[in-house]
């Protein structure tokens, strides 16, 4: 795996300024999160599962901000949701965006607002959310509920009703050093499975990608680099760099369509 320090060292080198005196590590660390997000539009580096929980009565819901594509949308675990649109929903019912059940069938983009996701019909149950004290860990609310499966902490990674019903599990949102932060219902929200842009750490030593797409990132920082105006633009090395990065995120692509296939 590779670091910050690693690419933005690498990315120095090149640009002839090891020591950082032209181009500060702070300046090309914020080159790196908009060539990793370039990176991730262009190649499916990561995926996650996201938690949206779920509010009786409410039709829309935010998707997180790291969301690239959505590939699969389930309630309920078990139900998955297909995507439609406004207009579609017209042809069933002029009144469909007041129409709820308990289960929804589908999942649309507003047009004027592409970071919210809107569910037809507008589910009639909320999902459970139990809070956590973010400095210590430890689970607000939640008696009668029981912990289980701790972690290499000892932070409890995972809680059931007790006696434990079966589907009753709850997915755990950590904290920076791995407190918790609230455990979300499985049964009663949203699972969303998706590629998103990797998060780019605040420790510059912590792993977080593939050496070899580090090795791709540090082509694209450094032509974004080079491309600033004033001291050492270089629009001759601009064009080299994004050529190479070109032909790195083709054979990228290819490769990874060979996975997937």
């Amino acid at each position: 795996m590779g670091t910050v320090n690693q690419i933005l060292n690498e990315t120095s080198i090149l640009l002839g300024d090891p020591y950082q005196v032209v181009w500060p590590a702070a300046e090309l660390k914020d080159y790196l999160t908009l060539a990793i997000k370039n990176l991730a539009q262009s190649i499916e580096i990561a995926w996650d599962i996201k938690i949206i929980e779920i509010v009786s009565g409410t039709r829309e819901y935010l998707i997180p901000r790291d969301v690239l594509e959505i590939k699969r949308i389930t309630y309920n675990l078990a139900n998955k949701l297909y995507p439609t649109k406004g207009n579609e929903l017209d042809l069933i019912s002029s009144t469909w965006p007041n129409t709820s059940a308990t289960i929804p069938l589908n999942y649309y983009f507003d047009h004027q607002d592409i970071d919210t996701l809107a569910l037809y019909p507008k589910p009639n149950t909320s999902g459970i959310t139990l809070p956590g004290d973010s400095e210590y860990g430890t689970v607000v609310g939640a008696t009668g509920w029981t912990l289980t499966g701790d972690s290499e902490y000892g932070v409890p990674v995972r809680i059931y009703n007790s006696p434990a019903v079966s589907g009753e599990w709850f997915f755990v949102s950590g904290g920076e050093y791995g407190d918790i932060v609230e455990y979300h219902q499985e049964t009663d929200n949203l699972m969303v499975i998706a590629s998103i842009v990797p998060e780019i750490p605040e420790d510059n030593n912590t792993d977080f990608i593939l050496r070899s797409l580090g090795h791709v990132l540090t082509f694209k920082v450094t032509a974004m680099a080079l491309q600033r105006e004033g001291t050492g633009q270089n629009l001759d090395g601009v064009v080299l760099l994004e050529q190479l990065y070109a032909q790195e995120i083709s054979y990228l692509q290819r490769t990874y369509a060979k996975r997937i296939n």
